[in-house]
């Protein structure tokens, strides 16, 4: 291993040989350290880590996943050439071994981007304040590299409440305290798709974390943009709807899930963005009008009405779908 590169491995109370398999590691090379914790999660086992770093810089890298063999080496060589606040990368999916075509940004490439342009281009849609696909920088900490001195100056940390969603906040956080910022044109990390990992299943905090993501970047920006834009009330809005569909969907924790969206929807914020929202048709207008007048109990009737109906038309496609491969394999075709 490079002598420059430091490698943290975080043992966050695992119960098969994980640990002992890092302590050996470590034993065969200076440069790893180990830490075994209790466990806490992905967000207690980052900070864990931030916590013991020396190095200048920090890349983080989760369990199951993987770097190319040459990216420590060649995001050395940008560091020491251009000493970026912040760098990204590209990174593809890994699915039963296979990769996929890597994802990268439309950002300019191999170049310091100054603070006009993370003000400007980078922080709008990433903070939900305007939809660019082209922006957007990926919210993900692990395709990224930090400055130590940024973090630990500005208590830049994961939230250890969290067990989901817990990148995106940590990289606003911390983006408040950037310079520049420099995007490469290599793809280096590897996501390896788990089926149900934690990324994909359900939680019973959605609806918090909703919450909780607009207030933290609107009280870290609240002196650069406008939170109390149409397109932000729109924006915001959906979300919550979008994820009262999705909680519905759901066969367990039902009564739990059910006072999570009667109070959700009771939120003064959530209420705002209701009452601001401009309605795409006559369902929302509909829900608009009956969550602004606290008649919650009505607005969840009708989103599960409307999801029954849904899902009765689905039904019917896909059942008028096989009719006509049955027909089509009758007359041979």
């Amino acid at each position: 291993m490079d002598g420059s590169v430091e490698l943290i491995l975080v043992d966050d109370g695992s119960k098969d040989r994980s640990g002992a398999i890092c302590d050996a590691y470590a034993a065969e090379n200076e440069n790893i350290r180990v830490i075994h914790k209790e466990n806490g999660g992905l967000s207690s086992a980052r900070n864990a880590g931030i916590f013991n770093a020396t190095g200048r810089y920090l890349v983080f890298l989760d369990a199951d996943d993987y770097l190319d063999k040459d990216a420590l080496a060649q995001i050395c060589d940008v560091i020491n050439t251009v000493h970026p606040d912040c760098i990204d990368f590209g990174w593809r999916y890994v699915s039963n071994g296979k990769a996929m075509a890597p994802a990268f940004h439309k950002l300019p490439k191999n170049t310091l981007l100054g603070e006009n342009v993370l003000t400007e281009q980078i922080l709008p849609p990433l903070l939900n304040l305007r939809n660019d696909p082209d922006g957007f920088i990926f919210d993900f900490s692990w395709n990224k590299v930090f400055l130590r001195e940024i973090i630990s100056q500005n208590g830049v940390m994961f939230d250890e409440s969290r067990r989901i969603w817990e990148d995106r906040p940590f990289v606003a956080h911390y983006l408040r305290y950037c310079k520049n910022y420099y995007a490469m044109d290599r793809c280096y990390y590897n996501y390896v798709f788990t089926f149900n990992s934690l990324s994909q299943r359900y939680s019973l905090d959605f609806f918090r974390i909703i919450l909780a993501n607009f207030r933290h970047y609107s009280e870290l920006y609240a002196d650069l943009f406008d939170f109390d834009t149409q397109y932000a009330n729109d924006y915001w809005c959906h979300a919550i709807e979008n994820m009262i569909f999705r909680s519905l969907e759901q066969k367990e924790n039902t009564e739990q899930i059910r006072q999570n969206m009667l109070e959700t929807l009771a939120d003064p914020q959530v209420v705002h963005w209701y009452a601001r929202r401009n309605p795409e048709n006559a369902f929302e207008k509909k829900m608009s009008s009956l969550v602004i007048s606290d008649q919650r109990e009505k607005a969840l009737l009708g989103y599960e009405k409307k999801q029954n109906k849904q899902r009765k038309q689905e039904a019917r496609r896909a059942s008028l779908y096989r009719a006509k491969q049955t027909v089509k394999k009758m007359l041979g075709r």
